[in-house]
């Protein structure tokens, strides 16, 4: 005797959110002047290249030196900071006590040609972002999001099954596909890159965001910028 199986509901648990933000177009282009002067007078900025691809250079990219040291753009900071504070707040429900959030780093991400970025995550922060200020939807390749609840990789574990099809609970990643001018928040711990970016000229604001003050329960302790 064969039974149906009879499925039920679907209960999905735990999605993470990445959200989409966008600063006037008087604004923005300020930000892509900032940024054709860094790639024109690259000599003039510290960067550094990618230890894993050399065509993708990192500038203003140290503690002491960052995109708000070299450029009065402090009405920048304090938007960033304000979307990071919705992103926490109005998106994710959670509270900061009545502090703010503080975009600890800031810098500049210029991709050439055959430049990719490897899959990582960001520590000693709670929110990133991604900031697309020369970017061509149709060519560039986007961020993708890595899910932690599939295999993949030599560190993980070797017990798993072939996927039959593609479904949003086996897919490996996501692409999420921005237009320029877009920023990007996420949760700073999951995993992401791009692949290989064939047409080059791709370049983004990337940033990462604490509180001023980190508190739960009966306890806390206060964060500056060393």
């Amino acid at each position: 005797m064969t039974i149906d199986v009879n499925r039920g509901n679907i209960v999905e648990l735990f999605p993470r959110p990445v959200v989409f933000y966008r600063l006037p177009d008087e604004q923005f282009e300020i930000l892509q002047s900032i940024a054709s002067k860094v790639k024109e007078n690259r000599g003039e900025y510290t960067h550094v290249h990618n230890p894993q691809n050399g065509k993708l250079s990192h500038f203003l990219d140290n503690s002491d030196d960052n995109i708000f040291d070299q450029f009065d753009i402090g009405w920048y900071k304090q938007w960033l900071e304000d979307c990071a504070k919705d992103f926490v707040e109005n998106v994710k429900g959670l509270t900061l006590h009545g502090s703010d959030m503080q975009c600890v780093h800031c810098w500049m991400n210029q991709a050439d040609r055959m430049a990719h970025q490897y899959v990582h995550n960001h520590t000693c922060s709670i929110v990133s972002g991604t900031h697309y200020i020369h970017f061509d939807k149709s060519k560039n390749q986007p961020l993708s999001f890595y899910n932690p609840w599939v295999n993949q990789g030599p560190l993980q574990p070797s017990l798993d099954l072939q996927w039959k099809e593609h479904t949003k609970y086996n897919y490996p990643s996501i692409q999420v596909v921005p237009d320029e001018g877009d920023l990007i928040l996420w949760d700073s711990n999951i995993y992401h890159g791009y692949d290989i970016d064939v047409v080059g000229n791709r370049t983004t604001f990337s940033m990462n965001f604490m509180p001023y003050r980190m508190m739960y329960g009966n306890y806390g302790f206060s964060l500056v910028r060393d």
